[in-house]
């Protein structure tokens, strides 16, 4: 009887011994991955990045803007501009996105981690995601691939 009380003791002290409140991620690698990405660039990403581009026949240009908030909100604008008569740059296309942003982790078709930025655009009826691969980041340039840009540029 006394060898069944201690083996329920055992059992139940185990038991509370492995309840614990803390997160277990799933795919620890990429849980630390994720928090080494985040120590190093989360502070320098806050802020309004953009690039243009001329295409070659010199008719068209395409420039991008993305502002990245402290709340973790973000605006992207994407334009295609057309020189007017006088010389001037115009829009001729442009689409605004808005919703919430991340630094994340995925893992690729071979299994290596590739880091990401992550846009959830709001959207009628939703929301969409939208991966876009993620180098670095410091004061001055913010090296992703949002076609068909690699680098956007700190605004002042």
């Amino acid at each position: 009887m006394m060898k069944k009380i201690c083996l329920m003791l055992l059992m139940a002290v185990t038991l509370l011994c492995s309840c614990s409140n803390e997160p277990r991620p799933t795919d620890p690698g990429a849980y630390k991955a994720l928090q080494e990405l985040k120590e190093k660039y989360l502070s320098l990403m806050y802020g309004e990045w953009q690039n243009e581009m001329p295409r070659e026949d010199g008719q068209l240009k395409s420039v991008v803007n993305l502002k990245l908030n402290e709340d973790r909100t973000f605006t992207l604008v994407e334009s295609a501009l057309t020189p007017d008569d006088n010389g001037e740059w115009t829009s001729t296309l442009e689409y605004k996105s808005e919703g919430t942003w991340s630094l994340n982790v995925v893992r690729n078709d071979n299994d290596e981690l590739r880091p990401i930025l992550y846009l959830k655009e709001r959207q009628e009826g939703g929301t969409v995601g939208r991966m876009i691969d993620f180098r670095n980041v410091d004061n001055d340039v913010l090296h992703i691939d949002l076609y068909p840009f690699s680098e956007l540029k700190r605004v002042e």
